[in-house]
Formats: C-alpha cells, structure tokens, sequence
C-alpha cells in the first residue's frame, strides 16, 4: 500500500525507530540513513515524556533479535505452551547478546479468547506471568461480537472473571 519492498520492513523499521528517537528527544535532527534522509528537522515542542518507549511486535528469528537489540517492550501473539516458553528464552538471549538486561524487557501477553478454549484462559494468563509478561491484552477479535460495546463488555467480563488486578498498573 505504501510502495515499499515488504522483505526489508525489518530493516526499515529499526532505521525508523532510530529516526523517532532522535526526533523525539533533539531539537533540531539531521539523519542521512539507507532509506530515510532528514535534513535538520525537529518536533516543536519536545514530548514531554523522553524516552518514549517502543514496543515491537513480531514473530520471525529476526524480529526476535531486533526486539533483543531495540525495542523497551515486545508482543507476543502467540499462547504460552512449551513453543511459546522457547521463544520467550530466545528473545531474552538476544536481549543479552545485545548487552541489556531482559528484565527491561516489557512483555505485553495477548489472550486471545477465540482462539484459547474458555477453560485454558487462566492456566494461559498464570503461565504468561511465570515467563514475565508485564502487561496483558485481551483479543475479542473474531468472535462474532457485533459492537464496540459488546467487545468493552466482554473485556470487562473476563478481568473481572479471572480477578486480573495484577496486570493494572
């Protein structure tokens, strides 16, 4: 849609995420890079919160490195299951081989309610806290719900069902 080459958006997008920063925390910014080139351009005013953090999403080798080498938080969209554990392990080896602490790491959990069996929600929830998710998302996606207000309601539902306090900041 945007014309680009879909095979190096990996690429693009650490270059881009480099080029939000210096814009979100320089007055005046010039960047010449391989896809972007910023002639002394800046933000007026400044955000006032610096860093901002970026959070990345992802689920190819690669973009578990990237999350490792850039990102302050990461999206699973995958269940918690000894597949799920193995690539949480790799993205927090790749956040030590880039010389950061995985800790730092954010991890925003995603339960998806059409795609994990009512009786499996909590189980996923408990197991997305032992790998270290420091937030939770609920996916009403594709469940046949007819409003916005149907998904707000069933979001409601199932935090207060499984007394989901320990993810509210």
């Amino acid at each position: 849609a945007l014309n680009e080459e879909f095979h190096n958006r990996g690429r693009r997008e650490e270059e881009q995420i480099e080029v939000m920063r210096l814009l979100w925390s320089q007055e005046s910014v010039s960047f010449k890079g391989r896809w972007h080139s910023i002639p002394g351009a800046g933000l007026k005013p400044l955000p006032i919160q610096r860093p901002i953090p970026v959070w990345v999403g992802g689920s190819t080798d690669p973009a578990f490195r990237r999350i490792g080498k850039i990102a302050d938080g990461w999206m699973p969209q995958f269940r918690p299951d000894a597949e799920g554990e193995r690539k949480v392990e790799l993205v927090a080896q790749y956040t030590r081989d880039a010389g950061r602490d995985p800790a730092q790491l954010g991890m925003e959990a995603r339960l998806s309610l059409g795609g994990t069996p009512r009786s499996e929600w909590r189980q996923d929830i408990e197991r997305w806290q032992q790998l270290g998710a420091t937030h939770l998302s609920i996916n009403t996606m594709s469940i046949g719900l007819e409003s916005p207000q149907a998904h707000i309601d069933l979001i409601k539902s199932v935090y207060d069902e499984l007394g989901l306090d320990d993810f509210k900041e």
